[in-house]
């Protein structure tokens, strides 16, 4: 068993902002907000040392990484995962891309052509256009 408690505080005034002591009496987003800091900071203490300012393996994929948070706890953990050295790649379904498209580098779409099986890679400001099937 492991009991994981934190606090955090209001980086301006230095107020305690919010405790966790369980998960449970959390909402989805601020649970996912607290597990992606607590296993963002296991990784970066595991992959990193103090020669090195970022991780020896810095690339992170989250697959349906915070589709419980709105747009507010999700930046918070994007910028966390972001301070600790991390590049996040994240992929959630197309409906849950509002939230995260402000923390954004780069949108792609991934499609899938349930006929053929083929999958292609598309910038998501452009149409998916399926590649031709010569």
């Amino acid at each position: 068993h492991v009991e994981i408690s934190a606090e955090r505080f209001d980086h301006v005034t230095g107020e305690l902002k919010a405790t966790y002591r369980t998960l449970g009496e959390k909402s989805g987003g601020e649970s996912q907000e607290l597990v992606a800091f607590i296993v963002g900071s296991a990784l970066r203490f595991r992959l990193g040392d103090e020669m090195r300012s970022r991780p020896r393996f810095a690339p992170v994929f989250l697959d349906e990484g915070f589709v419980k948070a709105d747009s507010e706890f999700a930046g918070r953990a994007v910028l966390a995962w972001r301070g600790l050295g991390f590049q996040l790649i994240v992929g959630v379904p197309l409906d849950k891309v509002t939230g995260l498209e402000p923390h954004m580098d780069e949108l792609l779409a991934i499609t899938k052509n349930s006929r053929t099986h083929q999958s292609w890679i598309t910038p998501i400001s452009s149409a998916p256009v399926e590649p031709n099937a010569d």
